[in-house]
């Protein structure tokens, strides 16, 4: 029964390395074939459906400006698309909002211009 198991998980993919390692760790009293069997499929099964990440190739991070506060996110979001949390303007962010720039400047100034 060993030998079955053996030869079934000798062919797979790297994929299945933390399955393996799983059934390595497992005592061989406990060692089902059919176990093994059902934990694959259920394993294949999952692979299948997890998504994969989503890969940013240099080109596109050259091409389209990234919104720096949300680094994380899958689709970066258009420069044209993000909007500023001083002016409420679309196309820059607040660090670098021309309004908000002029608002300290006129507080250095001792202006107090109203924006």
């Amino acid at each position: 029964m060993q030998d079955m198991i053996l030869a079934l998980t000798m062919g797979l993919l790297s994929a299945y390395n933390a399955i393996i390692i799983n059934f390595d760790s497992t005592p061989t009293d406990q060692l089902m074939f059919d176990n093994v069997v059902i934990q694959l499929l259920n394993e294949e099964v999952h692979q299948k459906t997890s998504t994969p990440p989503v890969k940013i190739s240099p080109d596109q991070v050259k091409n389209e400006p990234l919104n720096t506060t949300h680094i994380a996110m899958t689709h970066p979001t258009p420069c044209s698309e993000i909007i500023c949390h001083f002016c409420d303007k679309k196309g820059h962010l607040k660090a670098e909002c021309w309004d908000k720039q002029r608002w300290g400047n006129s507080k250095k100034d001792g202006t107090n211009a109203i924006w």
